[in-house]
């Protein structure tokens, strides 16, 4: 803690750019689905529906509507590559303008498992890549009719569950919007006891707390700071000196004797670099613990 008027780089009140509502996500499903028309079976070839032509492998195919394949069991669709920088199965969305509902270059719908599984061996598993400000590379959106469910999850197994890195601007930015509730929360369940949430800087501030009309930091439970402790006057003596590192001549040093001793206080605490010395009004009878805090 320090009173210097530093402040970190806030992110904007109305950083809401990119939301979609529920129902403009209904409408996109159910737009995606009603393409549906046509199937093969028997081992048949697949029609271009509504055209005569069939679908030439190796070559382009177009339609004026959509081309639709249904298997009774085993992959509707399957896509295999063996070229570098190309896809076993791709889609694109060739639409020139924002549309309500939003078109998708490729659109998965499950009804009890994943709407779009990505697996990789090596590199990672989905990759979602934007170019519009306000939007996401990857965004997830729970509609869920409880608050059970989650617009994103993450899970690893030895890892960070999610990890979030910028160039320039904040690695990870939660945002709520009802009143009790947290824009970040950590939670710890392991059984010997770990860190909720964690803040590590290496030349900056580990954690930021900030409020302009409320409280900033509010601590429920015991509160443990590493520039704090116990020192001892010894008996026959009036001054001990304490080294720490980062204490520096502008250090605020706060002491209180921990046994009442006489008239015997604390005449004062100076900080100086690496160290401090906390001085008696006289010498002390008997050893004296003394309970120390720095500020900066």
């Amino acid at each position: 803690m320090s009173d210097h008027t530093e402040q970190p780089a806030t992110e904007p009140a109305d950083a809401k750019a990119g939301h979609y509502g529920r129902r403009m996500l209904m409408l996109g499903a159910a737009a995606a689905g009603a393409g549906v028309a046509a199937s093969v079976a028997g081992g048949g070839l697949a029609q271009a529906a509504p055209d005569s032509s069939s679908v030439q492998l190796g070559k382009a195919n177009s339609a004026s509507g959509t081309t639709s394949i249904s298997a009774s069991s085993g992959t509707g669709i399957e896509g295999r590559t063996k070229m570098h920088g190309q896809s076993g199965v791709s889609g694109f969305d060739d639409t020139t303008s924002a549309s309500s509902p939003p078109s998708n270059g490729v659109y998965g719908r499950s009804g009890y498992g994943s709407g779009v599984l990505g697996i990789s061996e090596h590199k990672n598993g989905v990759t979602g890549m934007a170019s519009t400000g306000g939007f996401s590379g990857v965004a997830g959106i729970d509609v869920a009719a409880d608050n059970q469910g989650h617009g994103v999850y993450g899970q690893s197994n030895l890892g960070h569950g999610v990890f979030g890195y910028s160039y320039k601007g904040s690695g990870v930015v939660g945002q709520s919007n009802v009143a009790g509730q947290s824009g970040l929360a950590g939670y710890d369940a392991s059984k010997d006891g770990g860190n909720g949430v964690y803040g590590h800087s290496t030349k900056g501030v580990g954690v930021w707390a900030q409020n302009d009309e409320g409280v900033a930091l509010h601590v429920a439970g015991k509160a443990v700071f590493k520039n704090s402790g116990l020192a001892h006057v010894l008996a026959g003596t009036k001054t001990v000196t304490v080294k720490q590192p980062g204490v520096t001549s502008s250090s605020l040093v706060l002491a209180t004797i921990q046994r009442p001793q006489g008239t015997v206080s604390i005449a004062a605490a100076q900080a100086g670099s690496g160290k401090f010395t906390i001085t008696l009004t006289g010498r002390a009878t008997s050893k004296l613990p003394i309970a120390w805090f720095v500020i900066g």
